[in-house]
């Protein structure tokens, strides 16, 4: 993964769809739909490819998590990390967001 590509999330306002750019393409997950998963860490959507309508999954870190330097540093490596096996799906990157002064950077 190129760590100085630039990823973006992006929500209208209204719109319960959330649209996230990694790696130079663009995906989203309704964040009303139901989780395929939940755990500890965060909850797991269905999420689809803009381009191909692909299915994905998208896990989204708990607020209580976000921020937290260990756990955003553990989400760096995993999405770094390149394997392929049957029973697991692929990561193909991460997104961020920090809020500064009101803003938020992505």
């Amino acid at each position: 993964m190129n760590n100085t590509m630039l990823h973006q999330v992006y929500q209208q306002e209204g719109d319960s769809r959330i649209f996230l750019q990694v790696s130079g393409h663009w995906y989203y997950y309704d964040s009303n739909s139901i989780p395929l998963g939940k755990g500890a860490m965060g909850t797991v959507y269905l999420g689809f490819s803009c381009d191909s309508n692909q299915r994905i999954a998208v896990k989204r870190v708990k607020d209580i998590y976000a921020n937290n330097k260990m756990i955003r540093e553990r989400a760096k490596l995993e999405a770094s990390l390149s394997f392929s096996h049957p029973n697991l799906v692929q990561m193909i990157g991460l997104c961020e967001y920090i809020l500064i002064q009101g803003l938020f950077l992505y």
